[in-house]
């Protein structure tokens, strides 16, 4: 930790007076590398009343799935589909997702592909149980593992969890916790606490939209454009709480139909543009003002215009790409971003064996500069085979005082 913070602070102090007091006053990444490690036991400031439990009986109040939204789901994802043949291979799964694809998601693409609607609204509506899981958060049957742990393995998953929890508190102690409560869409489960339901990972997907929130304020109507976002749990906390932004999403075809499924029915009032074969192979500022949300194929990223986004996002999955599709997005993040890059991948290889990019391989950004680079907050050190690292980057040219 102590060569990354010293690597921070003297980019931070490189920088420009007002462009260094804007982005302390921005982002808690500063004070998670200008200060020592975090001693999360003793900064907790406010309690929570009543104990965590294990959650994985289903909840029928779960929202009725939209029949008419489901239908443009399935109208946009073929369109996606069929344009996705000629594109280039950068655009195409790499080697560990086309095999979850090809084997994990095949019944639900099938059924999709096919127009059989209901067999596709049941994998759908249970989405956080199935298969359709399986990459999204690492691994194979999430739900299934973590509901026959045994006593030794139930120990260990909560006692992760609740240190998870200690180190949200710690950044936010007087956000209410009925911010992490989540929308009982695809039969999520987790943990519970009075009445407030929370995955695995509300903890890291409501910070991480926190600070991103806290970038973007002082801008009307920020555009936040997120590169792979799973089934749309950082949009949701970005949105939930930050009307004013504009979310796009840029994924694989089955994910952006994913993401479509929840958003659309945890904001069933937004505005939400997705894909046609018939749309105009642009996107203009006014589009950026008028959506709540843009969900498109990762091969429309050519379609923004420039500068045109105040903050891109990527979460783990840049490290999970080809060579060839990373060169791809980093020659376009550098002409459509406006102001911050956000990322979180790799700094060493996996130690599980697995594919992945650490990003000192990365290609460099010609028109973005790191300003804050740090460990992962919320894995574990000693024992995660996945070893992360967050990064901040700013426009260049930004940086002028």
């Amino acid at each position: 930790m102590g060569m990354v913070k010293n690597t921070a602070v003297t980019a931070l102090n490189s920088l420009p007076g007002k462009i260094k007091n804007k982005i302390l006053r921005a982002s808690d990444l500063a004070s998670l590398v200008l200060r020592d490690d975090l001693h999360v036991s003793s900064s907790i400031r406010q309690r929570e009343r009543g104990e965590f439990e294990k959650w994985v009986e289903q909840d029928k109040r779960g929202v009725a799935l939209n029949k008419e939204v489901l239908g443009r789901i399935v109208d946009s994802y073929i369109s996606a589909k069929k344009e996705q043949i000629p594109v280039k291979e950068a655009y195409l799964p790499a080697e560990t997702w086309a095999r979850l694809l090809d084997e994990n998601w095949r019944p639900f693409n099938d059924a999709i592909s096919n127009r059989r609607i209901d067999e596709a609204a049941d994998y759908l509506s249970g989405f956080f149980r199935n298969e359709y899981l399986s990459g999204i958060w690492g691994g194979q049957d999430n739900f299934g593992h973590f509901k026959n742990l045994d006593a030794v393995g139930q120990a260990n998953n909560f006692a992760r969890f609740r240190q998870k929890h200690l180190t949200w508190r710690s950044f936010l102690p007087d956000t209410p916790l009925s911010e992490l409560d989540i929308p009982l869409i695809g039969q999520p489960w987790g943990y519970r606490i009075n009445e407030i339901n929370l995955h695995l990972l509300s903890h890291e997907y409501h910070y991480e939209a926190y600070n991103l929130a806290r970038l973007v304020k002082d801008h009307p109507r920020p555009v936040v454009l997120e590169i792979g976002g799973g089934f749309g749990g950082l949009a949701y906390y970005l949105k939930r709480n930050n009307q004013d932004i504009t979310y796009v999403g840029l994924d694989l075809p089955e994910n952006i139909a994913l993401q479509t499924y929840y958003l659309s029915h945890s904001f069933p009032e937004s505005r939400i543009l997705t894909f046609s074969g018939e749309m105009e192979k642009s996107i203009d500022l006014e589009t950026l003002k008028i959506y709540d949300f843009i969900l498109l194929p990762n091969f429309c990223i050519s379609w923004f215009p420039e500068e045109s986004v105040e903050v891109i996002v990527n979460i783990n999955s840049f490290s999970e790409m080809s060579m060839a599709t990373i060169v791809e997005y980093f020659k376009y993040i550098d002409v459509i971003g406006g102001l911050y890059l956000y990322h979180q991948n790799l700094f060493t290889g996996r130690l599980d064996g697995h594919y992945g990019i650490p990003m000192q391989e990365f290609p460099e950004l010609q028109n973005f500069r790191t300003v804050f680079e740090a460990n992962n907050r919320w894995q574990d050190e000693i024992r995660s085979s996945y070893k992360t690292r967050e990064n901040l980057l700013i426009r260049i040219d930004k940086l002028k005082p």
